[in-house]
C-alpha cells in the first residue's frame, strides 16, 4: 500500500495492484493537518502525527484506538515504527513508536503511552551531568478525542493557531528524520545539526553507537554514553569535551578508538538533514541515502 495524508486530516491508502483506494481514515479537522505517518511492521497499526498529537489507528477495523500528546506539548518532527527494545517494558505485540521532539527520539509503547527507551543529542557538553540530561523523556499523555488542541487555546482561533501566521515559531533543535534498522534493533537519526548518527539499541552500553557523518557546527569528536533510569535506557551523544562524573562516557571513547567517529568519515551535509532511506546496492549490499536542506543527496555505504 501507498499511504499519504492531506491537509484536511485524512489518510488515504492506495493499492497499486488495483489502482484504487484501499481505505481512508479521517480525523477531526480541528486537530489540524497530519504531518508524519508510521506503519507498524505487522501492517495492523498506523501512527499519524500532527499538531503535537499522535493518533493510533487500528487498520483491521479502521478505527482510532488512542490519541496521545507530547508531555511538553511539542510538535513531533519525525516518526518511525520499531520493535520493542530488548528487556523493555512494552507489552507483547504492542506497537512501539520512535518519535522525535525537542532533541530527543523517544521510544513509546503506544498501547500505554509509556517510555520504553530513548536517544538524545546534547548540544552543550557542560550539561551532560545535569539531572535533566540523564532523565528519559516523560510518557505520552492520553487525550480525549475531539478535545482542545494542545497549547492552542480555546475557540476556533486557538485551534487554527492564527497567531502563528504572523510569527511562525522557530523549529527546535533535534532530529528531523528517523530510520529503523535490523528490525528495530538499531536507529539512524539525523536532523538540524546535519550529523547522521547510528544508535545500537540491542547492544549493552553505547559501544555500538557512532557518528556516520560529521556536523559542520561541531569541531570536537562526539562521545556516546548510556544511562538507565527506572528501567528505561537512555543513549546520549555529546561533544568529546563532555566529562561524566560516573564514567559513563567510556563507551563512547571505546567507539571512537575503534574508528567509529565523525572525523574519520567523509564530510557530511552543510545544512539540516531532512530525509533518509535505505536502498539496496549492487551485490545485495545496503546503502543509505540522505537528503538535506543544502540541496545535496548523499549515498553512504
Amino acid at each position: 500500500l501507498v499511504l499519504w495524508s492531506t491537509q484536511a486530516g485524512r489518510v488515504h491508502a492506495l493499492d497499486p495492484r488495483t489502482a484504487r483506494n484501499a481505505f481512508s481514515l479521517e480525523a477531526p479537522r480541528a486537530e489540524g493537518p497530519l504531518e508524519h505517518l508510521a506503519l507498524d511492521p505487522s501492517g495492523c497499526w498506523l501512527a499519524a502525527a500532527g499538531n503535537a498529537r499522535v493518533s493510533l489507528w487500528d487498520l483491521r477495523f479502521q478505527v482510532r484506538a488512542a490519541l496521545w500528546a507530547h508531555p511538553k506539548r511539542a510538535r513531533f518532527e519525525a516518526l518511525a515504527a520499531v520493535a520493542p527494545p530488548a528487556g523493555g517494558s512494552a507489552g507483547a505485540g504492542a506497537p512501539v513508536l520512535a518519535a522525535a521532539a525537542l532533541g530527543d527520539v523517544g521510544l513509546y509503547d503506544l498501547a500505554t503511552g509509556e517510555t520504553v527507551g530513548a536517544v538524545r543529542v546534547l548540544s552543550d557538553a557542560t550539561t551532560a551531568d545535569a539531572a535533566s540530561a540523564r532523565a528519559p523523556p516523560a510518557p505520552l499523555q492520553r487525550l480525549r478525542p475531539h478535545g482542545r488542541t494542545p497549547g492552542g487555546g480555546a475557540g476556533l482561533t486557538g485551534r487554527l493557531r492564527v497567531d502563528e501566521l504572523c510569527a511562525p515559531p522557530p523549529r527546535p533543535f533535534g532530529a528531523r528524520c528517523v530510520l529503523p534498522l535490523r528490525g528495530g534493533a538499531a536507529l539512524l537519526t539525523a536532523g538540524s545539526d546535519a550529523c547522521v548518527r547510528f544508535w545500537d539499541l540491542g547492544t549493552p552500553g553505547a559501544r555500538g553507537c557512532y557518528a556516520v557523518s560529521a556536523s559542520p557546527a561541531v569541531e570536537a569528536e562526539p562521545i556516546f554514553s548510556s544511562c538507565d533510569s527506572s528501567g528505561v535506557r537512555l543513549l546520549r551523544c555529546a561533544p568529546l569535551e563532555a566529562h561524566y562524573a560516573d564514567g559513563s562516557g567510556t563507551d563512547g571513547g571505546a567507539a571512537a578508538a575503534a574508528g567509529h567517529n565523525a572525523r574519520a568519515t567523509h564530510p557530511g551535509h552543510r545544512d539540516a538533514v531532512l530525509s533518509m532511506c535505505a536502498v539496496e546496492g549492487g551485490g545485495g549490499s545496503a546503502l543509505l541515502a540522505t537528503g538535506a536542506r543544502d540541496g545535496v543527496v548523499k549515498i553512504w555505504c
